[in-house]
């Protein structure tokens, strides 16, 4: 990345957060639906009547109001850029990993003034057009405010005026609607609406909030939850609190006789889960694809005659290995059969393959597989919880896998255990999506199916591998035959 002193372009009124909070196309697509898309909604929920003088309806002073509130916005993030970060990474907690300063200290006057020319610009075309100035400038003040506020913030008061602060962001539906119940348009307006309307939007931003407001505190670690909550991603965790609480408001809507309400909540509700699933299922289908390019010159989940159910031997990988200098083999002998001293047994026999082969171990976690790839030595995990056991494993091996996934669907009724396989699923690498030995049942393809999924929708980017899970020399495909399809069971008996 250039140096933040030949950074000048983001001196540039919104520049600086499409620069440092944007700087990815997929965050900017993920900021339009997430965030934008159901403010909209909010916007058109009493329908353009209400918005009288408005010319385009509630679209044009929104996206101006919207610009205004950026030029503020980004004046608490040269704050925090330049200020609170250096607080919290001496403190050795998580911060972003972009350019702490991106814009050099001499140019920190210029970029605070032209935000505030263009921002004072704006506010002056809002109220010569729509009026409302004195409710702008509070909003836009307000939002200043806390912004300083939070950056002087110590601890968990920051997750607070965090809080407090996303709460100001989701609000500028709601500034502009309010902005158009000028005395002169306000004749059409049927006051019950307006203020279920607004109680509605509280509702809704108080806990979509919340669910971002959490999400900061546990990445932070400002807040202590469960491993398999605190990593979840950024945006899902609000997403799913969004989606249920409008779900909710849509139900009561609906039994309090706003029928119209209960429509566009309705909507607002399917807006965050679609955008949610349809999120997560690119991230899948993309992951999926690398996986099964993967497994076209890899060989994932695979054992030797270390264990005791094994009969492959060094022999038979190299013949393997030797008909496509492409190949590579992902070795995961059972761990119940070794310990340290057989770890260091076996990494020196297959020393003489390279670094084609890649030697690890399969570890029993809870009832399930747990596959270590580039295994540094050895652990027992055995008499281990399933936090414990993964972070552990997760200390000594490169990359770890979830093995064939499936499970008795009477276990999902205990909290506990459904606990222990979200820990799984949030501390592992990736997932194995396929397995030979595990097509015979319908439920384990969907279960093990099912499972990448979820990982990619609740904690981001999964690794995805094909395994083979190769116990016999049968068990290796043939030269030229292998086909990295779902519909290749190769079920032997």
């Amino acid at each position: 990345m250039a140096d933040p002193s030949d950074r000048s372009v983001l001196l540039l009124p919104f520049a600086y957060w499409l620069g440092t909070r944007l700087r990815k196309p997929g965050e900017r697509v993920q900021y339009v639906f997430a965030v934008l898309g159901p403010q909209l909604i909010w916007l058109l929920m009493l329908g353009p009547d209400q918005y009288q003088g408005y010319g385009l309806g509630p679209v044009l002073p929104s996206l101006i109001g919207f610009a205004a509130m950026i030029c503020t916005y980004e004046l608490g993030y040269i704050a925090n850029d330049h200020w609170a970060q250096q607080r919290e990474r001496a403190a050795g907690l998580a911060v972003r990993k972009a350019d702490p300063r991106p814009v050099a200290p001499q140019g920190l006057l210029a970029a605070v003034g032209l935000r505030l020319l263009v921002g004072a610009a704006l506010l002056a075309v809002l109220h010569s057009v729509w009026g409302g100035l004195g409710l702008w400038l509070g909003y836009l003040a307000a939002l200043l405010a806390v912004f300083m506020l939070h950056n002087l913030a110590l601890g968990r008061s920051r997750v607070a005026t965090f809080f407090v602060l996303y709460g100001l962001r989701l609000a500028l539906p709601l500034v502009v609607f309010c902005t158009a119940l000028a005395p002169a348009g306000a004749s059409n307006v049927t006051w019950e609406a307006v203020w279920y309307a607004v109680w509605a939007w509280a509702l809704y931003g108080t806990l979509f909030s919340a669910g971002f407001a959490l999400t900061y505190g546990m990445k932070k670690g400002y807040l202590r939850a469960p491993l398999f909550l605190s990593r979840t991603g950024g945006i899902e965790l609000p997403m799913l609190i969004a989606a249920l609480s409008a779900l909710l408001m849509a139900l009561g809507a609906s039994l309090a006789g706003h029928s119209g309400f209960a429509g566009w909540i309705t909507i607002l509700a399917l807006w965050h889960v679609l955008y949610w699933v349809g999120w997560a299922s690119l991230r899948f289908g993309v992951e999926l694809r690398t996986g099964l390019r993967r497994a076209r010159t890899v060989l994932s989940h695979c054992h030797t005659d270390y264990s005791h159910d094994g009969s492959i031997t060094l022999a038979h990988y190299r013949a393997w290995l030797d008909a496509d200098p492409a190949r590579h083999v992902f070795l995961t002998d059972h761990a119940e059969d070794f310990d340290a001293a057989t770890l260091a047994r076996l990494k020196q026999d297959y020393q003489a393959l390279g670094h084609r082969v890649t030697v690890g171990l399969e570890f029993p976690v809870i009832d399930q597989h747990i596959l270590a790839y580039d295994l540094r030595e050895y652990v027992d995990t055995r008499d281990l919880s399933a936090e414990d056991a993964m972070l552990s494993i997760r200390d000594r091996a490169k990359v770890v896998l979830w093995a064939h996934p499936r499970f008795a669907l009477r276990g999902l009724l205990q909290p506990a255990y459904v606990a222990d396989l979200l820990t799984l699923l949030a501390l592992s690498n990736g997932i194995e999506f396929f397995n030979p030995k595990n097509v015979r049942r319908k439920r384990y393809r969907i279960m093990m199916l099912g499972m990448a999924w979820l990982g990619c929708a609740l904690y981001g980017r999964k690794l995805l591998y094909l395994g083979v899970d190769a116990h016999a020399p049968h068990d290796l495909p043939l030269p030229g035959s292998w086909q990295p399809k779902l519909s290749d069971a190769r079920v032997r008996a």
